[in-house]
């Protein structure tokens, strides 16, 4: 197997604001070709399934821009109308008219002040418009009017006294009036005057144009005594949106319930979220009463995956009053979200999840950059995976014809381009140091760490010998063989070094055809993350391993292991 790789690392020594660039790590595993698949899903809990297709990538279209029904003067109009029509007896006096909210874009000039907003918790943020309708789905959206090189705009909704981050840029597009948070009405909710709510709200709508006519209507069963309506208030019932989110598993082949993902239940300018369980089961917990715009936000308070360079993934689901269900699969003809699927997979176990006792990513919004393709940016046509420091890029397919890498692939990449990063927080002077350590120990650590990780996830999954010297599958390393087939003539650099310090089997004694001597066994990759440090090349590293040597293991043997590197 031949690798073709580049040494290229970036970054800076704070939050990255421009680009300075130092080296560059990236990966290319080369596989054969996977024929494709037809997904044989459950169809268990899975009563309103929606499937990924190429129509729901690329960019997001919106329907051209209509008065917004929730601004004081509409708000102000649509009361005055119920109260002169005299059809309703609903205590109009409770509505008081007035700021209790603003629409807002942000429009951070950088990196520096967009990373500031995405870690603010007081804030649900967009890449979108929240006041237009949405008439094509996508994995992303960016404003035309953006200079290049601009992050993009971040709309939100907040109640009208909330501070907002110094510094940043914005606009406030509208003052509204929104009945359905009005903090004044918060006891009402659950009583009769709901319904009047309700009627403001939609009174508001049809005076604007915006009044979903093809919702069907049910009338409002109102308590006895509390409130007389001469006309019946056409309110449909309330709901609540729940579901469960898959993906679809081309190693295992199943469907499997993704866990951690932020989904979102949005109305204009009402926004709840809900983060998905180990079987992928969300319930918002928050009535609506009309349909909702579904959507997946793809990240996380540690990460962030991007459409390619795009900025911000998305996955627009239905409009709809009911569950939302949704299976995650990918073709030849579009598979981003499946590939933003499992990165999110491996992202949120580095994250949050058993890692081993391995470092942490450690940082606020690590961007991962998901291109469905193969590689090709700056020439690095061959590279499956790319780190740049506080950023990682992954390609989704192979540049020998073009077939998608498979999920555990995608995963294992995630990982490893990962854990570049997690190298670069353990030297003490930051890229600095990082520039002295070599290429040979960089990627090596690298794999050491994809091979732990991505082990226990799928071991977790059922595979029970996954990435063992027993293992094959037709994939790249360290899956196959658990990368025990290395040696120097297919790799100068990406070796199996990390893994024969941790593992307990001597592949000497294997039939592989060239084969090393690998005496060593009983090291903790956790254990060598502590003095990784002060560790360049082949000999510190070295004296390293023999001053922290488990208690079964030689200084002979690490020579002789050491040896075949």
């Amino acid at each position: 197997m031949k690798l073709k790789s580049e040494y290229l690392f970036s970054g800076t020594l704070s939050i990255v604001c421009t680009f300075v660039i130092f080296s560059f790590l990236s990966c290319n595993k080369e596989i054969p070709q996977i024929n494709s698949f037809q997904s044989n899903i459950n169809q268990e809990n899975l009563n309103s399934l929606v499937e990924t297709s190429p129509i729901s990538q690329d960019s997001m279209e919106f329907a051209s821009q209509t008065p917004n029904p929730y601004t004081l003067l509409n708000m102000e109009a649509a009361l005055q109308f119920l109260i002169d029509s005299s059809d309703f007896e609903c205590d109009f006096t409770k509505f008081i008219i007035r700021p209790t909210h603003k629409y807002i874009k942000f429009k951070p000039i950088d990196s520096i002040q967009n990373l500031i907003l995405n870690t603010d918790s007081n804030l649900v943020l967009f890449d979108y418009p929240l006041d237009r309708k949405l008439i094509k789905g996508g994995t992303y959206y960016r404003d035309p009017a953006i200079p290049d090189g601009q992050p993009n705009y971040q709309w939100c909704c907040v109640p009208i006294e909330q501070s907002l981050p110094f510094g940043i840029p914005f606009e406030v597009i509208s003052i509204l009036y929104l009945p359905e948070l009005d903090p004044n009405l918060v006891e009402l909710y659950n009583t009769p005057f709901d319904g009047c709510i309700n009627l403001l709200i939609d009174q508001s709508m049809k005076m604007t144009g915006n009044f979903d006519t093809t919702q069907t209507k049910m009338d409002l069963t109102l308590g006895a005594g509390e409130i007389k309506i001469k006309k019946s208030v056409q309110s449909p019932s309330k709901w609540a949106p729940k579901g469960i989110i898959k993906i679809f598993d081309d190693r295992l082949l199943t469907a499997i319930g993704l866990e951690g993902v932020k989904v979102r239940a949005h109305r204009w300018f009402e926004t709840r979220e809900s983060i998905t369980n180990a079987s992928g089961f969300y319930n918002i917990g928050q009535e609506f009463r009309y349909p909702v715009d579904y959507s997946i936000k793809w990240e996380r308070g540690d990460f962030a995956i991007h459409s390619g360079d795009m900025g911000q993934a998305y996955f627009n689901g239905p409009h709809q009053k009911g569950d939302w269900n949704l299976n995650i699969t990918r073709s030849n003809s579009g598979g981003a979200s499946w590939l933003y699927g499992h990165v999110h997979r491996a992202a949120l176990r580095y994250c949050y999840k058993d890692i081993g006792g391995l470092r942490r990513l450690g940082q606020k919004k690590f961007a991962y950059w998901v291109f469905d393709r193969a590689g090709g940016w700056h020439n690095h046509s061959g590279n499956q995976g790319v780190n740049y420091a506080q950023i990682a890029r992954i390609n989704g397919k192979k540049s020998d014809g073009g077939q998608y890498y498979t999920a555990d692939e995608i995963y294992s990449t995630t990982i490893h381009e990962t854990a570049h990063s997690t190298h670069l927080k353990i030297m003490n002077a930051g890229l600095i140091q990082m520039s002295q350590v070599s290429r040979k120990i960089a990627e090596s650590y690298a794999i050491g760490v994809e091979w732990v990780i991505t082990q226990i996830e799928y071991r977790g999954l059922g595979i029970v010998n996954y990435s063992g010297h027993d293992y094959y599958v037709a994939a790249g390393f360290p899956i196959k063989y658990g990368y025990q087939y290395w040696n120097s003539s297919i790799s100068e650099d990406y070796t199996s070094l990390f893994i024969d310090l941790i593992d307990d089997y001597n592949q000497n004694s294997s039939l592989f055809s060239t084969k090393i001597n690998d005496p060593v066994s009983g090291y903790s990759l956790g254990d060598i993350e502590s003095y990784l440090k002060n560790v360049y090349g082949l000999t510190s590293l070295t004296t390293q391993l023999k001053a922290n040597k488990p208690s079964s293991v030689s200084d002979a043997q690490i020579d002789e292991l050491i040896s075949n590197f």
